[in-house]
């Protein structure tokens, strides 16, 4: 049966079915589509963030610190979270936050940030600028900030995912390529030239990276 597929359309309303409506076995089926648009959730509140309006992007797991990390687009910062749902500042930034990733055994905290309109305090000669930021996962303090040199037109580094080795994949969803920033590396290296792509977002390593 479709419903059993998890399907949830209202069935009664479709004008095919008109004639079956007052059937028994049709008043079974509608009644499990109904069922189907029901939440199911089986997951618990680990924390909430006391301000509102951060518009958070992304959250990475500290597995050695048992600390969530938390980016905010609106509020341009990353926020720490830790085992007791304690939530703080970690770091703020100029620019909005987007993707995170937490390497935890070389103790650095990444992150992509843009300039974007949809964080506080947005300046539009600042607009199509973006730049990736290594903190130290410990004190929060910045490492080093590498900005993408890139010619001319948007940019916006959005996703990225972290390597066994260190190396970093970030995506640039308004430029078009997808970058590598290899570990120990002082620049961003495209894996791929923007024909590829149009809009490419989180990248995945396959088995075996």
């Amino acid at each position: 049966m479709l419903f059993r597929s998890g399907l949830a359309q209202d069935v009664a309303k479709d004008p095919t079915f008109a004639p079956f409506t007052e059937l028994p076995a049709f008043q079974e089926v509608q009644k499990q589509m109904a069922a189907n648009r029901q939440p199911v959730s089986h997951s618990t509140l680990a924390f909430m963030l006391p301000e509102a309006g951060m518009i958070s992007e992304d959250i990475a797991w500290d597995a050695k610190g048992k600390r969530f990390f938390i980016s905010s687009v609106r509020k341009h910062k990353i926020v720490v979270a830790d085992a007791a749902g304690h939530v703080s500042d970690f770091a703020a930034t100029n620019w909005p936050v987007l993707a995170l990733a937490a390497d935890f055994k070389r103790g650095v905290l990444w992150a992509s940030t843009a300039a974007v309109p949809h964080g506080e305090g947005y300046d539009k000669k600042d607009a199509g600028l973006t730049a990736m930021l290594k903190y130290d996962l410990r004190t929060g303090a910045l490492l080093k900030r590498f900005a993408l040199e890139a010619e001319g037109g948007n940019h916006v580094l959005g996703d990225m995912t972290l390597a066994g080795s260190g190396d970093i994949y970030v995506s640039d969803s308004a430029g078009g390529p997808v970058y590598t920033f290899r570990n120990g590396g002082e620049r961003l290296v495209p894996v791929c030239d923007k024909k590829h792509f149009r809009s490419p977002q989180n990248p995945v390593l396959l088995p075996g990276e």
